[in-house]
């Protein structure tokens, strides 16, 4: 029997790989999108944690990674402000962007794999969660960032 579950999940996950691309190449910078992004990002990381039937303590800790992530995101992200068409755009921090993306990908994997083991599971989760977070912390510095990169503009 098919299952159209497996098209959703590779029809975000190619569309995620599209998103994570832009980012690390540059795109433009618009406030609303970024942060949508990072809604979408912990919905998604939501939606895993959810589905993986973790008790509670377990589904806390994983939070609580997500937080350390995104403080250490607010605090150690990096962006590159530059000018294109005369329009501002930004790239961000490869490396966790390419974390995030082969975490939702080996999820991603496990889901159509079946795969129901505690530990990969956790493992995978648990990275997604970071670099969630780190996304996120990122953002919030991004937004920092860009005020101060309009303030150094002339006129």
């Amino acid at each position: 029997m098919f299952n159209y579950d497996y098209i959703l999940i590779v029809v975000v996950s190619i569309a995620l790989t599209f998103v994570s691309y832009r980012s690390i190449k540059g795109t433009k910078f618009r406030r609303g999108s970024t942060s949508i992004r990072i809604v979408v990002y912990f919905l998604i990381l939501a939606y895993s944690v959810a589905n993986a039937g973790y008790p509670y303590y377990i589904i806390g800790g994983i939070a609580l990674a997500a937080v350390v992530g995104a403080l250490a995101g607010v605090r150690f992200g990096r962006v590159r402000f530059y000018h294109k068409k005369g329009q501002t755009h930004y790239q961000r921090s490869a490396a966790v962007v390419v974390v995030w993306l082969i975490a939702i990908l080996v999820r991603v994997s496990l889901t159509l794999l079946g795969q129901s083991a505690f530990l990969p599971n956790l493992v995978v989760d648990l990275t997604l969660s970071l670099t969630t977070g780190l996304m996120a912390g990122e953002a919030v510095h991004i937004a920092r960032e860009y005020r101060k990169h309009l303030e150094r503009q002339p006129g």
